[in-house]
Formats: C-alpha cells, structure tokens, sequence
C-alpha cells in the first residue's frame, strides 16, 4: 500500500514537472499552437477546442448578446473551402450586390475596399491557394424577457493563408 502510495506521488511530480504554464503559451509564435497550449493549461478538452477564427468570431457574437453571461454554445462548425482569390472576390461582389439592391450607390465604397482588400491579398498569398473559412455557430442565451432561446449565427467568410 505504501509502495503504492510512492509510485502516485511519484507520477503526480512528473506531471507537475512536465505542466505548461501560461508565460510559455504566451511565448508561443503559432496562433493555433498558442491557443491549443492554453487550453491545455486551463484543462479543457482537446475535442472541443476551436480555431483562432472560430475563438474571434464567438467572442464578438457574444459581446452583441442582451445576456452574455447566459451564453452556451450548443454547436460550432467549420467548413473551409480552397479556392482563387478572384472566386473570394467575385463572391463577395455578389454579398455587396445583393445587400445594396435598393441603393446601389451605397456598395461603390464597398466594392473600392474589396479591390484594395483583393490587392492585398495576393500580395500576401503568393503562389498560394487561399482557404475561405465558413464558421456557424448554434448557442443557447436568455432574450430580454429572461427566456432561453436558441439562435444561430453565421460568422463572415475568412481567408486564410498557410
């Protein structure tokens, strides 16, 4: 029983030795290494981690909630699709399209930002094939009235380059 005992102790100080700490996380250039090692530190469960994206993108739908402490995500998805810059582009000429129907003046700025955002691009991806990002979000949280709702949320197309 005593011999047992030792061996526990034993394993628990080679864990403690081993445990990362928050300054070496911080350390850490890689953004998805960096948030993974976080999670890590903070115990949580590698299988229900997300992405930086995903981490962005659920932080600010909760900042727009009545109740943000009531938040539960019930389900997050990511779908990233490898396609041209021009494919991105063209896509996104058509979201500003379809929201300023009515006021067609109103996308001229909006379509000078995506050629500008297009430039941009290609100068950062090179010969690379960018990935666009679709993140969707399905979550709990109370309404004004204190009701639990379940809600939705689409998160914009992100482009990433690796």
């Amino acid at each position: 029983m005593r011999l047992l005992a030792i061996a526990l102790m034993m394993v628990v100080a080679a864990a403690a030795a081993r445990a990362e700490t928050l300054e070496e996380c911080a350390a850490n250039p890689d953004d998805a290494q960096r948030v993974a090692c976080y999670d890590r530190v903070a115990g949580r469960d590698p299988s229900k981690t997300v992405s930086p994206e995903a981490a962005a993108c659920e932080a600010a739908l909760v900042q727009r909630l009545v109740s943000p402490a009531s938040y539960k995500r019930v389900d997050i998805s990511e779908t990233g699709t490898a396609m041209t810059i021009e494919q991105y582009v063209d896509m996104r000429l058509l979201e500003i399209r379809d929201r300023n129907l009515a006021t067609p003046d109103l996308a001229i700025p909006q379509r000078a930002a995506l050629r500008e955002e297009e430039a941009r691009m290609k100068a950062a991806a090179g010969s690379q094939t960018p990935t666009i990002v679709q993140i969707r979000i399905t979550f709990d949280s109370q309404n004004r009235m204190g009701a639990l709702i379940r809600g939705t949320e689409t998160c914009p197309p992100r482009l990433i380059t690796k």
